[in-house]
């Protein structure tokens, strides 16, 4: 195979957002172009610094008498996404802060509480326009967010914090799944 121009891409969110959530209940999307189902909610606009992805290992190496390396064991394997909403909505403070301390009242106000309790785990999508034809989909359908960046209030700022998903097995003990597709845009729609 030769080199490909065509095949060198950069991420934007999809319309309606970049990084979705909802219940482990769901079912995950297993491609890049089915409609999201119910109970997905996108988490609205994110920093310009976009989402990062990270794989980290560690091994440990055996030696033999003499010293040779003669094996090598994996002893940890860690799958994060770190991303950084910029709204303030319903859906990222639950993520933020969990969602049972989220309350929104029929007024529409909206109520959080701070407190120890953890987040349980839940359902991750990244959804992201590669150019004009091709997308990406990212789906977690095991993650908890493990870490909780800090949050700025100032005038230059938008009012949020950095998470970090950490991806953990599921069923099948796959952490991730990545789908691409090209797409044919009708006349008059946008992916």
């Amino acid at each position: 195979m030769t080199q490909n121009a065509a095949n060198v891409f950069t991420a934007k969110p999809k319309v309606g957002g970049a990084v979705w959530s909802g219940a482990l209940t769901i079912a995950p999307p297993t491609d890049a172009v089915t409609a999201l189902p119910d109970g997905i909610n996108s988490l609205g606009y994110m920093h310009e610094d976009g989402i990062t992805e990270s794989v980290e290992t560690d091994n440990e190496s055996i030696a033999a008498m003499g010293g040779d390396k003669v094996h090598v064991v994996r002893t940890t394997h860690d799958v994060t996404f770190k991303f950084h909403p910029i709204e303030t909505n319903r859906y990222v403070l639950a993520e933020q802060y969990g969602d049972e301390n989220v309350t929104v009242g029929n007024d529409g106000n909206i109520a959080v509480k701070y407190n120890a309790n953890e987040a349980p785990a839940r359902l991750y999508v990244l959804e992201l326009l590669l150019d004009a034809t091709h997308v990406m989909r990212v789906v977690i359908p095991n993650g908890k967010v493990t870490e909780v960046g800090e949050v700025k209030y100032g005038s230059s700022d938008p009012i949020g914090a950095e998470l970090t998903i950490t991806a953990l097995p599921d069923k099948d003990g796959n952490k991730a799944y990545k789908y691409f597709s090209e797409i044919k845009p009708t006349s008059g729609s946008e992916a």
